[in-house]
Formats: structure tokens, sequence, C-alpha cells
């Protein structure tokens, strides 16, 4: 039996959702082995389904109806009209891209964009002059409206795809966490007279620990006061964040 050993979405047709249910079956825990995404409108198999089973539903990345040659076009456009000097290959893997503004003086890259291929592709853009904008420029593949089938499939391949970014970040970001606390966990906690502290006429809190290079390290907690990420502060002041490590509730 093949089982899936994370969340796997399906291109379950209305009509078909209760065949489906029957063909997964149930987990261990006596429990349904598919769900349904309520944010993403899509069907989904939990870990430890039989993916077997549920075969017949997997999505196929051809029934999208997706060009990724028209998807390169509409994203080069897009940075185009964001006043990018968009070079002469565009990226869309998924990773940062940092690029020229055209009225950049020589030697600088104001921009930065990241495009996806997988799914539906989008990608955003942000001018980091000033800054950088408040919120990011989006954008969406938009083709011609496919049929249900395409549209069904393009549903749950784009669905996998957001879901496996994320859980690959959470991953990261656990991985991070662990490594933070670590670090934090070896050293002691640091004196008021440290220079960064004296100049701003402030005493260490306590959880604030010193390294061997004079370093204060400042730990980060998420909501649950759980340390997550850790700031960093040399005697002359320069300040340093764990970098991918989580930041959102620290």
């Amino acid at each position: 039996m093949e089982t899936t050993q994370t969340r796997t979405y399906l291109a379950v047709p209305h009509d078909e959702k209760d065949e489906a249910r029957k063909a997964a079956g149930k987990l261990e825990n006596n429990k349904s082995a598919l769900r349904f995404d309520d944010e993403r409108k899509v069907w989904y198999a939990l870990s430890g389904a039989d993916m077997e089973a549920l075969k017949r539903w997997k999505p196929d990345p051809m029934l999208t109806g997706v060009s990724a040659g028209d998807a390169l076009t509409q994203f080069t456009d897009f940075l185009h009209a964001n006043g990018a000097d968009v070079p002469d290959k565009v990226i869309m893997d998924g990773t940062r891209q940092r690029i020229r503004m055209r009225d950049d003086k020589p030697g600088k890259k104001s921009c930065t964009y990241v495009g996806h291929l997988d799914g539906l592709p989008n990608g955003w853009f942000n001018d980091f002059r000033d800054g950088g904008k408040d919120e990011l420029s989006t954008w969406y593949f938009s083709g011609e409206e496919g049929d249900p089938v395409a549209s069904l499939h393009m549903k749950a391949v784009t669905a996998q795809s957001q879901w496996d970014r994320a859980e690959a970040k959470r991953v990261l970001q656990d991985k991070k966490a662990g490594n933070v606390r670590y670090v934090h966990g070896k050293f002691g906690q640091a004196g008021h007279q440290h220079p960064y502290l004296v100049k701003k006429g402030v005493q260490a809190a306590r959880g604030v620990h010193i390294d061997n290079k004079q370093r204060l390290l400042i730990p980060l907690q998420n909501a649950d006061g759980v340390m997550r990420s850790m700031q960093t502060i040399d005697p002359e002041g320069n300040k340093r964040l764990t970098k991918d490590a989580e930041k959102s509730g620290n």
C-alpha cells in the first residue's frame, strides 16, 4: 500500500466526493483519511492515507491549461509595469531575486521579486527604496477561462504547491529555532556594563545573554512564549537577526 507522508491535495469533483471518501477509508485513529480545505475549496488526503486507492483523483499538471511561456511573459510585463529594469532572463523558481529599477543609479539594485511557476503561476515585487512599500505588488497568472476539469486540477496543484512551500518554511524555521535556543543556552546572563547598554543608558533584561565575542543575545519569542529567533548586538551596536527564522509573533 502506497501511503502519503504529508497532506496530499486531490482533484475530486463535487459529485464524486462520497466515492472518494469511501475509497480513502479511515486512518488508524478511526477518522476519515479525506478532508476538505475550506480556505482553498479542495479535498486533500491526510498523512497515512492509502494513495493507491485515491490515484484516480491525483491532480495532473498537464490538465491545468497553463503555459509556462505565457506565465513568464505575463510576469515579465508585470515587472516592467512596476518600473523594474528587467533582465534578459527572468527567474521563476521561487527564489528571491534582486534587480535594478529603471531609474536606479549605477551599481544600485533597489527592488526584489519572487516568481512561482508551480500551481497557478504567481509572484510579487517590492521596490524597497525609502524602506519599501507596506504592501507588496502581487501578480497571478490570468489565462482564458478553462473547463471545470482544468479548473479543478489547477486548484489542487496550486493548493499542493502552497502547502509544500509552507511546510518547507516551517521545517526550516523549526531548525533555526532549535539552533538559536542551543546557542542562547550555551552562554550566561549579560551584565549591565556592556558598551551598547551603557551607551543607551539601560540595563540588561533578564534572559539577555552574552557570548564569547561580547555580543548580546536577545531571545525573541512567539505568542506562546517559545523562543523562535534571536537578535545579536555587538559592542559597536551592530544588530543582526537570525536569518530565515520565524518573524511573526516575536
